[in-house]
């Protein structure tokens, strides 16, 4: 029996110029590989940094790196994920992108998968098998991890909160966790800043402050958990906000901040928002360059902890799926999906993520 298996891909061209689509065969699944259809590909603010050229790259690369998809082809030897469970032709699945390698010092001696300095890149290289998503079939390598999603479980819960909750849950361990009873400010409420409350939430944070501009983004952070919200139209200067932290705690600051806007301004802002001993996590400046003050006078007499993340790793992964699946219900995951645009409509999606107007925007495929 004739097979034909064709896939079209939003593609960054090398060098210059918009983003392009283009189309090629699938080879059948090599031995550890399988071939799923995405279903949901997930739009993160790093691609709308990609796409303005913010770096160079060397090829022309596949966009997006978050994905929900259904198996379509197994090898004859793919017949788990990679956490053990049975799979077939049908199930949904979720992958993390990068692969790590499991032979430099970070993989073995750290077990730090996502300083890996030889995992595969999470670019893509067009016109081969692409893990990508932001194209109509994504080729999943032996080691591009893959989770099996229970039938019972929307898979609009899962992309969500795509890259965002791996890599707090990740960043979560790098700072030490949260404290029950604890205070935690999160700078930003897009998918990132949402993962960071729904972790509050779950630890039993007393106090849980939303610091945002945008009207949908506060809203939802409410309804993750949020107990009190700073809207930055309405408190438009650093010192303002920082007298409304210190109303709520009592003077004393707040115990955690989370970065979770990629902004330089807000990361100046973090500090003078903590109460001593206080810990600042950083997993949303990623994306980007440039350079920010802040006083390290006020570093040292507080004592304060600045933790840096990125990534998550293949563990982080596994979680953020199994928290969808067991959570969707009490958050409003699937609600977070606020807009779906087809392929050909990828540019609009990034542009809807940057004026921060949508909770999370997912590219639909035409299959």
């Amino acid at each position: 029996m004739s097979r034909k298996l064709r896939t079209k891909a939003a593609v960054l061209p090398q060098g210059t110029g918009p983003i392009q689509f283009w189309e090629w065969d699938v080879p059948l699944p090599a031995p550890g590989c399988l071939n799923v259809e995405v279903v949901l590909g997930g739009v993160c603010g790093t691609e709308h940094h990609l796409v303005r050229r913010e770096s160079e790259f060397p090829v022309a690369f596949v966009l997006g790196h978050e994905g929900v998809g259904r198996i379509v082809e197994l090898a004859d030897d793919v017949k788990t994920d990679h956490a053990g469970v049975t799979v077939s032709i049908g199930d949904l699945v979720y992958w993390r992108p990068m692969s790590p390698c499991y032979r430099c010092f970070a993989c073995t001696v750290d077990a730090d998968f996502a300083s890996c300095i030889d995992a595969t890149s999470w670019l893509s290289p067009a016109n081969q098998p692409t893990w990508a998503t932001f194209n109509t079939i994504s080729t999943l390598k032996a080691t591009n991890h893959f989770f099996k999603i229970k039938s019972d479980c929307p898979p609009e819960a899962v992309i969500a909160l795509g890259c965002a909750l791996p890599t707090i849950l990740q960043g979560m361990e790098r700072v030490g966790g949260i404290t029950f009873g604890s205070s935690v400010a999160i700078q930003g409420a897009g998918p990132l800043g949402l993962a960071a409350i729904m972790q509050a939430s779950l630890a039993g944070a007393s106090k849980i402050i939303i610091i945002e501009k945008h009207a949908i983004r506060l809203e939802m952070a409410l309804r993750f958990g949020a107990t009190h919200a700073i809207d930055m139209l309405k408190t438009p200067s650093i010192s303002e906000r920082l007298s409304k932290i210190k109303e709520i705690t009592a003077e004393a600051g707040v115990d955690l901040v989370v970065e979770a806007s990629g902004s330089m301004s807000a990361f100046e802002e973090g500090v003078p928002l903590l109460a001593r001993n206080g810990r600042y996590l950083l997993p949303g400046t990623w994306a980007g360059e440039g350079r920010a003050g802040i006083s390290p006078f006020e570093v040292c007499r507080k004592a304060v902890k600045i933790v840096g993340t990125s990534y998550g790793s293949p563990k982080h992964y596994y979680h953020a799926m199994k928290l969808a699946e067991t959570y969707h219900n009490r958050f409003p995951l699937v609600e977070c999906i606020t807009h779906r645009l087809p392929l050909l409509e990828v540019g609009k999606a990034l542009e809807l993520v940057v004026q921060g107007q949508a909770i999370k925007v997912v590219i639909v495929p035409p299959l």
